[in-house]
């Protein structure tokens, strides 16, 4: 199963269920869903295209991890 279908899976049978903790903010399975395909599309309208390289300068957070699961969709 790749990747994306994991968080798609858990967006629907855990969506309300805390995904991730940090620093005090915490993200559900739908939201870390959401997010991520929102960095996705960010991505893609910006012209990035699968196998392209991508970096990002983030600390450890919640946002790094949003950018990290957007990337790979």
């Amino acid at each position: 199963m790749h990747f994306n279908r994991y968080i798609s899976y858990w967006s629907k049978h855990r969506a309300g269920e805390v995904a991730m903790t940090c620093e005090g903010q915490t993200i559900t399975w739908a939201e870390v869903d959401k997010k991520s395909a929102q960095v996705a599309a960010h991505l893609t309208k910006m012209g990035i295209k699968p196998g392209d390289r991508v970096g990002c300068l983030l600390d450890n957070s919640i946002d790094w991890c949003l950018f990290f699961i957007g990337s790979f969709r």
